[in-house]
């Protein structure tokens, strides 16, 4: 399987982070603004941290949103860390 291109994985991150902000589905997020600047709360990343292992099948701790704070920051990672996973799944 390959590791999905880095605009799927944003759109992935962006798409989590509306819903658990509570915004109207497709509200554009800045890629660049920091996640709690944009209102994610430690229960916000905990949701946002299960959505994302369930979608790509990786485990993602909660710190790694810290670690990488923003839209493109974590998808680059998320990136980085599929690349090196042997069975990941699609991104849906």
């Amino acid at each position: 399987m390959t590791t999905p291109s880095p605009m799927a994985l944003r759109d992935l991150v962006e798409r989590r982070l509306v819903i658990h902000l509570e915004l109207p589905p497709g509200s554009p997020v800045d890629h660049e603004l920091p996640f709690t600047d944009l209102g994610l709360d430690s229960t916000g990343v905990h949701a946002l941290v299960a959505d994302l292992e369930d979608e790509l099948g990786v485990p993602v701790p909660p710190e790694t949103v810290f670690d990488h704070p923003t839209v493109h920051a974590l998808a680059d990672h998320l990136r980085d860390l599929l690349g090196r996973d042997a069975d990941p799944v699609p991104v849906r």
